[in-house]
């Protein structure tokens, strides 16, 4: 558990270069994240910007896991995502907006358990 603590508060001080993406941008939003990976929970804040040459994604919350960004772009659109299916990835849209939009949903994987909800598209 002492080694764990150190990596999460290790990871939570590791300088990132921030590149903005290229291209115009598909989505941007904000909103909540929470995760449950095995025995550990972790929550906080999200934005997300989206464009065809890349991400910008900011997670103001250590986690100690994998987060499959191939294909979340799609899922995050309320589009299907093959890929991540294929790999065990299972997504629930549990709330979505005026416009069709997700704004609560829920990703799972063996071990993990992912919910956000946005709280604004732009």
């Amino acid at each position: 558990m002492r080694r764990l603590l150190f990596v999460l508060l290790l990871s939570a001080c590791a300088q990132v270069e921030v590149k903005a993406p290229e291209g115009p941008l598909e989505f941007d939003l904000a909103g909540r994240i929470a995760a449950r990976y095995r025995d550990d929970a972790f929550s906080g804040i999200v934005t997300w910007r989206h464009a065809p040459g890349g991400d910008e994604m900011l997670i103001s919350t250590p986690i100690g896991f994998r987060l499959p960004l191939a294909g979340l772009a799609d899922w995050v659109r309320g589009r299907p995502a093959p890929a991540l299916e294929e790999r065990g990835w299972k997504v629930e849209y549990q709330e979505r907006d005026a416009e069709g939009r997700p704004v609560r949903l829920r990703v799972t994987h063996p071990a993990v358990d992912l919910r956000l909800v946005i709280s604004e598209w732009k």
